[in-house]
This record gives structure tokens, sequence and C-alpha cells, in this order.
């Protein structure tokens, strides 16, 4: 299960702010932040969403390299979320 610390590691390494992360997530961003710094909890299935799309995040990031990511363009990240997930960057990753 995704505890407060991993899931700020987590963050931290994607480099995405709190507010494009709650967005994405579709939960509040105060809610999440009281997450991330350890002074609530969020509910059990929002911290398995959250660990899935930090996954979904990484990935997207691997698929991006060595282009950076603008994830205050929440619409796009979605977006480029739903076509990895269809595998249209998997072609790419093969080709390069």
């Amino acid at each position: 299960m995704l505890n407060n610390q991993i899931a700020r590691m987590k963050q931290t390494i994607i480099g995405i702010p709190t507010a494009s992360l709650a967005a994405i997530l579709g939960v509040n961003p105060n809610r999440v932040s009281l997450f991330v710094n350890g002074t609530k909890q969020l509910s059990n299935v929002e911290i398995v969403k959250l660990d899935a799309l930090f996954d979904d995040l990484t990935r997207l990031v691997d698929c991006a390299k060595p282009w950076p990511i603008n994830w205050r363009d929440v619409e796009l990240i979605k977006e480029l979320l739903r076509r990895m997930k269809l595998g249209e960057f998997d072609r790419v990753k093969e080709s390069s």
C-alpha cells in the first residue's frame, strides 16, 4: 500500500505539482497535499488510484525522454495518458 512518504518521493522524482496531480486523479488538491504531507489519509480507493497514476506518469516520462513534460497542462497530460494506454507510444519506443 502506498504511504505518504513514498507518494511524496514519487511525486518529487516525477516532478509533478500537487495541483496537477490532484486534477488528473480527480481529487481535491487540498486532500492530496494533506496526504503527501502526512497530515491526513486518502481513502483506500484513492490511494490505489494514486499509486497506479504514479506508475502511469513514470511510464509517460520514460516515453517522453529526452523532452520535458509540462505538468501544468492537465488536459494534455490526460490525453497523453489515454494515448499511452492505447499503445500509441509503444511503437515510438520500439523504433528508438
